[in-house]
């Protein structure tokens, strides 16, 4: 997973840039989710609206699909500086929404009290990785955008002193823990009735749920190719 670090950073950099460029009145990235299994890229979604939860039910979806064995989200997000230890920190942060509305109507951004970031959280062999890439971006004066290099965190499991929390990586545990097309007796019945390889089950597994999350308003880019058909 260290090795991967740069790949990701160029990667979240130049789909939130490309975003911003292209959705002037919604700046914050929708949630992107990428699917890998065996270190290929199976799919990439982006949600259809901007919320992590959105994010996570596509990764659920993939999940029973396509089988991998990594998953990662991407999203915009709001970090706070102080100790979440600290009662009047806990208190002031607490519920929903309140950077976001601190932000719009305080000016928390400008101040740095609050910082606009992307995060990526990856799942592979059930370990999280989160990283953290800040930035500023002024849009209500001169719209000056510009990345936080050096507050970048990068935070990771493979280092046995971290253990992450919260929802995006309890869910991702979760998500991962999920009986796949392979698995699901009712699948695993038909599949063995149309004698069709793991391979095979598989293609047609992530085409099914790409076809699906199209449907629902995603936007949907698969990379799985269909298997070749043994010589008989």
């Amino acid at each position: 997973m260290k090795k991967n670090l740069e790949k990701w950073i160029e990667l979240i950099k130049n789909q939130k840039v490309n975003w911003m460029q292209l959705n002037k009145k919604q700046p914050d990235m929708n949630p992107m989710v990428v699917v890998e299994r065996d270190e290929k890229v199976l799919a990439v979604v982006i949600a259809n609206r901007l919320d992590k939860h959105e994010g996570l039910n596509i990764a659920l979806m993939c999940r029973r699909g396509f089988a991998p064995d990594a998953i990662t989200l991407i999203c915009d997000a709001h970090i706070a500086k102080g100790e979440k230890e600290d009662k009047n920190f806990l208190e002031r942060w607490s519920k929903p929404g309140s950077m976001q509305k601190a932000c719009d109507e305080e000016g928390a951004c400008k101040t740095h009290e609050i910082t606009d970031c992307m995060i990526c959280t990856r799942i592979e062999n059930g370990k999280i990785r989160h990283f953290v890439l800040p930035y500023f971006y002024d849009e209500k004066y001169q719209g000056s955008f510009h990345w936080l290099d050096e507050e970048i965190a990068d935070m990771n499991e493979d280092d046995p002193d971290v253990k992450l929390s919260g929802t995006i990586p309890d869910t991702l545990r979760k998500i991962m823990a999920e009986q796949t097309v392979l698995e699901i007796p009712e699948m695993k019945k038909e599949a063995e009735k149309l004698e069709l390889s793991r391979e095979r089950v598989l293609y047609h597994g992530g085409r099914a749920i790409m076809s699906v999350l199209s449907l629902q308003g995603h936007m949907c880019m698969s990379f799985d190719k269909e298997p070749e058909e043994a010589a008989s």
